[in-house]
């Protein structure tokens, strides 16, 4: 077997001579000693394959393309890795005997990569249902396959030991994978969807027991999407990418493109922050348009974490606009996942003070509780107002991970300790007494916060955690009842 990862080493010749030696090492395992004449990749390639019995080169190839992509806005580099590609693929044709298998990877559809000219042998098989379930898990796998893992994560996740676990709660737990990390679709037909297998190994590799988001750290940003966003309206199409779905042709789905003339959705599709909401080829034939979406809650934070990391390299302005959103969700999800008030309280002080006094100027509990409402749902929070309840009416209900979060505001005029300490109290004693939350208890966790803001000092100037409850399986159960 020929495993290759074809990556980018800065320039053309940096790039051919990595795939030379890459070649040696694959001849020096096999004690093949390339002669004198054959100098070049393609060559060097030949003969190591013809040295093989025939029928028995297996050949992996993962991102085929990253040189591609990396030399996009320069034509001269991008045509000598191009040719480089090119005399590589073309042994794969000439010499197609001596192979029992070869699989390539990379984000240019075959079809849309002028390299596969000469190795039109290769077959695209990146929608085909038969194979639809390759690249990646499917509900039955990960439960055959990782049992043992489901019980840990349950038992962290419900504080409980293993032998305690319940099918319930393996169910609770795959219900929250299939939340964050299900959803794909390699299927023209549609009726195949997966796990992302990274995101999946990561999770059950991660020590916390929470959901987190594992993809952005391997995959980021690729640089030809950076450059498609940047020359589109950067905010209007990640803006647009929290509809349910949306439309693209089939032709524009289908028909062979360049990287630079490429439907931003159809990219969006390919570098694997969309994916298919139904299939497009049917019985009757193939429709008229394709519908994508973003498939998991992981896809949609990465996507406004990549408004914020990513606007900045984009467009060059590490302003201190981007930098304040990039510090304050960081923080609120440092706060939430921590349950500490305090730092809830300064990431919320923070936003308020961002507020034009003249124009937009807090001046009452209830503009206290829009502005971070507003806040909340731009950080990708489920953030409820104003929720009625028979006992009363709770200010803000944020739902978590693990936790459900009840907010109680107090707004004072006074900067004065005394009058600051009523309303702490006030929100405290609202709070226990009306028993927010209760109804809503289906989370492991149930966190009461009082926060006071001060209108002298345009801050949260009190916060204190009222109630902090880990809820057992039997209190969940008799909830849901």
């Amino acid at each position: 077997m020929i495993l290759l990862n074809i990556a980018n080493e800065g320039d053309a010749p940096a790039f051919k001579a990595s795939l030379l030696r890459k070649l040696q090492y694959e001849a020096d395992k096999r004690q093949i000693c390339f002669p004198a004449t054959a100098c070049s990749i393609q060559e060097k390639f030949a003969y190591l394959v013809s040295s093989q019995p025939l029928g028995s080169v297996v050949l992996l190839i993962d991102e085929y393309d990253a040189a591609q992509i990396a030399y996009l806005q320069d034509p001269a580099k991008l045509e000598h890795a191009e040719s480089i590609m090119r005399s590589f693929l073309a042994v794969i044709k000439n010499y197609g005997e001596y192979f029992r298998f070869v699989f390539i990877t990379g984000i240019t559809r075959y079809a849309d990569s002028c390299m596969f000219t000469v190795g039109n042998t290769i077959k695209d098989i990146s929608l085909i249902h038969r194979y639809s379930k390759l690249c990646g898990f499917t509900h039955a796998e990960i439960k055959q396959h990782f049992s043992a893992f489901l019980c840990s994560k349950a038992a962290a996740y419900f504080d409980c030991t293993e032998t305690d676990v319940t099918p319930a709660m393996i169910d609770h737990i795959m219900n929250l994978m299939i939340k964050w990390y299900d959803g794909y679709c390699f299927d023209e037909t549609g009726d195949s969807r997966v796990f992302s297998t990274w995101s999946v190994l990561k999770f059950f590799e991660d020590d916390g027991r929470l959901c987190k988001n594992f993809w952005y750290s391997s995959a980021g940003l690729p640089s030809i999407l950076q450059k498609k966003l940047h020359d589109c309206n950067f905010n209007h199409i990640l803006s647009s990418l929290t509809q349910n779905s949306f439309l693209v042709s089939v032709n524009d789905f289908q028909a062979p493109a360049s990287l630079q003339s490429m439907n931003i959705y159809v990219l969006l599709f390919q570098c694997g922050y969309l994916t298919l909401k139904r299939g497009y080829i049917t019985r009757d034939g193939i429709g008229f348009t394709v519908e994508l979406w973003v498939p998991n809650l992981e896809l949609k934070l990465l996507l406004q974490m990549v408004e914020m990391v990513e606007g900045k390299i984009l467009y060059g302005d590490a302003n201190e606009d981007n930098l304040f959103s990039l510090f304050s969700l960081t923080q609120l999800h440092t706060a939430l996942q921590r349950h500490d008030a305090q730092l809830l309280a300064e990431v919320c002080s923070r936003v308020l003070q961002t507020c034009d006094y003249e124009h937009s100027p807090v001046t009452s509990e209830a503009a206290l509780n829009y502005v971070l409402q507003v806040f909340f749902l731009l950080a990708g929070l489920n953030a409820i107002v104003n929720f009625h309840q028979a006992a009363g009416r709770a200010d803000t209900i944020l739902s978590y991970q693990d936790t459900t979060l009840i907010i109680e505001y107090k707004y004072s005029d006074s900067d004065q300790d005394a009058a600051l300490n009523a309303k702490l109290n006030e929100a405290k004693e609202q709070l226990l007494s009306h028993s927010y939350g209760d109804t809503l208890g289906l989370r492991p966790i149930l966190w009461q916060v009082a926060l006071v803001y001060s209108k002298a000092q345009h801050k949260i100037a009190r916060s204190q955690t009222v109630l902090l409850q880990k809820l057992t399986a039997d209190t969940k159960t008799q909830a849901q009842t």
